[in-house]
């Protein structure tokens, strides 16, 4: 499902800056996360279970990363922290 929605300049650039520093790929993603955890707010006392199509679809994305050299597994504990 697509869903367009229209934002004033400081709600953009809100969403702008949490990307950055949120760790969040894209505008998508971070509005999933605000939606998941809206829902577990409202639904606390039920055991949501988390987008299984998405955590595959990253899986398959990350595969194909490493397997297109874009990443490489980690060795030691100094190489996450660099």
């Amino acid at each position: 499902m697509n869903i367009n929605v229209s934002l004033n300049k400081t709600l953009s650039t809100f969403i702008s800056d949490r990307i950055k520093t949120g760790g969040y790929s894209n505008v998508s993603e971070y509005i999933r996360d605000l939606l998941r955890h809206d829902l577990n707010i409202a639904h606390h006392d039920l055991d949501y279970p988390y987008d299984y199509d998405y955590i595959e679809q990253l899986g398959k994305e990350a595969e194909f990363e490493y397997q297109t050299g874009k990443t490489q597994p980690l060795t030691t504990l100094d190489e996450l922290l660099s």
